[in-house]
Parts: structure tokens; sequence; C-alpha cells
């Protein structure tokens, strides 16, 4: 706002002078929020929303009239560093980046048209991010582990959650390895038995299965042996197995 003097002749005198009340005004809508994401987003598209900015100071609320939005997103991780345009319908406040692939990191901008003018564009929004893939063998995002499959009972669950009773190695890009920590003793559900080691030969084997000729129990650790008479001879721990348990 500026205050301007006029006086009327040269040498008017201080009662001849009137003040006049400039006020400049700005016909162009203040920009709009940056974009976020919504749950629309999925592994292969960034769902968006925003919002536009309260325009306090329009000469009239005619100005203010949505006409509609310009929408631009880019990927710098994938070297795409120009804006490229998305759709927007009329003068709604959500849209869809897509033709990404999973967990690609997005940025966004997004500018108003009212009946006043453009406004300037909103500020490049946060890394936005498409969802993680489940089972593409890259573990990103929310994943406990990937391993590059979407299968339960091998470690990694169907909705990669670190399945009871295992434990999964980070693949740095590659698939995740799962352990379901045979040798520690502890009977687990994916395992026949638990000796508490990994060696073969003494009826536990490295893969915690319980070796041909061998019996073990449930217990934690488990307790193995050969059963005599079942026909099956273990040469390191039975001399004979004639099929039976009578002597003579």
């Amino acid at each position: 706002t500026f205050t301007v003097v006029l006086s009327s002749p040269v040498n008017a005198t201080l009662a001849e002078q009137s003040t006049t009340v400039v006020r400049l005004q700005n016909t162009h809508p203040p920009a709009p929020t940056a974009p976020s994401t919504t749950s629309a987003t999925t592994s292969t598209s960034v769902g968006l929303e925003w919002s536009a900015t309260a325009w306090t100071e329009a000469l009239s609320s005619d100005m203010t009239t949505i006409v509609g939005w310009q929408l631009e997103c880019r990927t710098p991780d994938l070297g795409n560093t120009n804006w490229q345009e998305v759709p927007v319908q009329g003068t709604g406040t959500t849209s869809l980046f897509g033709g990404v692939a999973a967990y690609t990191r997005v940025q966004c901008r997004v500018m108003v048209e009212c009946v006043g003018g453009w406004s300037a564009w909103s500020s490049i929004s946060a890394d936005l991010f498409t969802n993680p893939l489940c089972g593409d063998g890259s573990r990103h995002g929310t994943e406990a582990c990937d391993d590059g499959n979407t299968a339960s009972a091998d470690g990694c669950s169907s909705t990669c959650i670190i399945e009871s009773g295992w434990s999964c190695s980070f693949g740095n890009g590659a698939p995740d390895t799962c352990d379901n920590g045979c040798g520690d003793s502890t009977l687990d559900a994916t395992e026949g038995c638990d000796d508490g080691n990994t060696d073969s030969g003494d009826g536990c084997d490295a893969a915690c299965a319980v070796e041909h000729g061998w019996g073990c129990t449930a217990a934690s650790p488990s307790v193995c042996s050969t059963n005599c008479g079942d026909g099956i001879r273990v040469e390191s721990q039975e001399g004979c197995d004639d099929g039976n348990a009578v002597g003579g």
C-alpha cells in the first residue's frame, strides 16, 4: 500500500493538497501446496493429491475461481531430471503418475490457474515412492524380507514378513537368504529335528532333517538314535539289522 500526496498548483498551500491511497494488487493466486501421496499408490504408480492456498487478498471473489491445474513429475534416480506433465481431470486435486517400476523415487510440483491468472509453481514435493513389490527379490520400504518369491514356509512369507523361527540376511539388491536356525538346539515348525549342530551322520543332518534309519525326539535339542530292527542298517551305529529285535 502506497500513500501519494497530490498538490495543484505547484505552489499550493497545505490546505490545497489532497492525499490519495494507492493499493497495488497482485492478480496472480498464491502457489498451491506441494503434492503428497495417497492410498491409490501402487507398485507401478504414485497417487497424488494437493490443495489450493487461500487467496485472502484477491480484488474480488471471482478472481479466486479455479480454472484448472498443471501437474508435473520426474524420476531423478532414473536420470529423468526434466519435468513430465501429468494429466489432471478438470479442477480436481488428485491424479496418478504411472508407468514406473516398484519403489521408484518420484518428485512432483503443481500450479493453479484461477480467473485472476496462473500461480507460481508449488515447492517440489518431498520424495515420493511407488510401493515395493513383494517377491521381486529386492527388499525395499516396509518389506522385512524379500527372497524372490511369494511362497510361505520358506522364511519369508507371501507378504514379505519374516516367519517365526527364521532369520533373513539382506541381499543388497539380490534376493534375501533366510535361515530357520538349524543347529540352534530349538526345534522349529519347519525342522524335522535340531540336535544343536549342523553335522550329518548323527541322525539329524545339516538341514535339520531326520536321516535315513534314524529317529529323533521332538525335544529341544533333539536326541537321535538308530532304530534297531527296522531293517535299515546304519553302518556307523549298527553291526547288523535283520528287521527284527529277536536275538539268536
